[in-house]
């Protein structure tokens, strides 16, 4: 039987990442924080008979580890190969209900497609090695977390708090860094080559990248995705953090002065405002959601044009001076592209975007690939949110807006920056937004299945 309700298992595996997650701060990167991921992986895998859920959980919740900024490949991809392991007999059906939505088959086409460009990676064996786990922390990771997820978290209420838990302890790491941490300085190389120096916030052996271009993406993703969480729970005490949480990614969206990222902001709860109202709710829900999108919309016009702030001013210099820095970063970016059709492996070398990234990278199949991929999953949750009407699928609605708010979020913004640059941001990203996909699109199919055979949907124990 499956079931929603917390555990003594689960309780001990959340406070067990949770404490993952932050023990980087003492240990910092190396051989110490490998050793201990070993035995937290271990005591995952021994807590997760008790409860399968406790891996589903230790994998989402995992990529916020502030370790994974630096890694090659991140704790949350090992802990989803490890889960495949764990689950690997009921590993076929949920492929046949993820195999139902084309964006999975997208993303496993774009990864194994990788192989066109790795003639043309560097030679040197360091060098490829690097690249491979470049590729399975990136696209490897988009098709293995969700088969992960689908394994483990089966039910609506489960797939709500693990988000929301992604989200506030996402948060809570910026909030910690950004205020208490000691800056640092760290340099990147431009398109042309020179070097520009960048922030990094330290608490102890750990510094979180606060590159404006790398880290307002995520702000303004949590952002829209801890509205989109609190606009689907409605009027309820454990709402607040969430709504607060979203106000506090805004005031650090604000400081940091992103354009792009605040433009991306204002569209992403623009189309989740569009998607929620097009769902046949109560009035008194139609009336929660006018107040709060009427109350966010406002806000945010004012802290941006409507008071002194770095973003404000950031803004008016850029349209005063009547030039667009973006542009010939992306010319440059297409000329490399239109040389290298099959990649170069990994590089920052051109271009100012992420879908141009994937392009230069891997080559124009595994590129359009995954711009594809990204608009098949954001047409697939529009569709789904016009399915999923009454208030039997409450659940299912709040993972889809959250789903909805992040991805477009990041597809607005990876126009205009590379998230992926940064390896920690750009799955803690990808986690929000393949968690509420792939919860909706199993227990969707766990339902068709139990419907077919006359048994009840909690039956479902594959």
């Amino acid at each position: 039987m499956t079931t929603s309700k917390l555990t003594a298992p689960l309780l001990l595996g959340i406070a067990g990442t949770i404490g993952f997650n932050v023990l980087p701060i003492l240990l910092g990167y190396g051989m110490p924080m490998n050793f201990l991921f070993v035995l937290y992986a271990g005591t995952m895998f021994i807590l997760s008979f008790a409860d399968r859920r406790v891996l589903g959980y230790a994998t989402v919740l995992a990529a916020c580890n502030p370790a994974n900024q630096q890694a090659n490949l991140s704790f949350s991809f090992l802990l989803a190969v490890l889960t495949i392991f764990k689950e690997s007999r009921a590993v076929l059906r949920v492929i046949r209900r993820l195999g139902k939505r084309r964006w999975w088959w997208l993303l496993l086409a774009a990864f194994l497609l990788i192989g066109l460009s790795v003639p043309f990676w560097p030679s040197a064996l360091r060098s490829m090695m690097t690249e491979v786990k470049q590729a399975l922390s990136r696209l490897g990771y988009l098709v293995a977390f969700p088969l992960a997820v689908g394994l483990t978290v089966r039910t609506r209420p489960d797939g709500v708090r693990v988000v929301s838990l992604l989200c506030l302890m996402s948060v809570a790491f910026f909030v910690v860094f950004f205020f208490w941490g000691q800056t640092g300085m760290v340099t990147y190389s431009t398109i042309e080559g020179s070097a520009q120096i960048g922030v990094e916030q330290f608490i102890g052996n750990i510094p979180l990248n606060f590159v404006r271009t790398q880290v307002c993406i995520i702000l303004a993703a949590l952002t829209a995705g801890t509205l989109a969480l609190g606009v689907g729970i409605g009027l309820k005490l454990r709402a607040i953090p969430l709504y607060l949480a979203s106000c506090i990614c805004v005031f650090m969206v604000m400081q940091l002065a992103s354009v792009g990222s605040a433009f991306a902001l204002v569209g992403g709860i623009g189309i989740t405002a569009l998607g929620y109202f097009g769902i046949r709710l109560s009035p008194r829900r139609i009336l929660l959601g006018v107040i709060i999108f009427a109350i966010v919309g406002s806000a945010l016009f004012w802290v941006t044009f409507g008071s002194e702030n770095a973003l404000s001013n950031r803004i008016n210099s850029k349209f005063s001076a009547g030039e667009i820095d973006r542009m010939v970063f992306w010319e440059d970016g297409f000329r490399e592209i239109w040389k290298t059709p099959f990649g170069v492996g990994w590089s920052y070398r051109a271009g100012h975007s992420d879908w141009q990234l994937f392009l230069l990278s891997y080559g124009w199949p595994t590129g359009l690939l995954y711009i594809a991929a990204a608009g098949s999953l954001f047409l697939s949750i529009w569709r789904a949110l016009r399915r999923h009407r009454t208030a039997v699928y409450r659940e299912s609605i709040t993972l889809l807006l959250v789903g909805l708010a992040v991805l477009s979020v990041y597809f607005i913004n990876s126009v205009l920056d590379m998230l992926s640059a940064n390896i920690g941001y750009y799955e803690t990203v990808w986690a929000l937004i393949l968690t509420s996909a792939t919860v909706v699109v199993v227990t969707d199919g766990a339902e068709r299945a139990t419907r077919s055979n006359g048994s009840s949907p909690l039956s479902f124990n594959p």
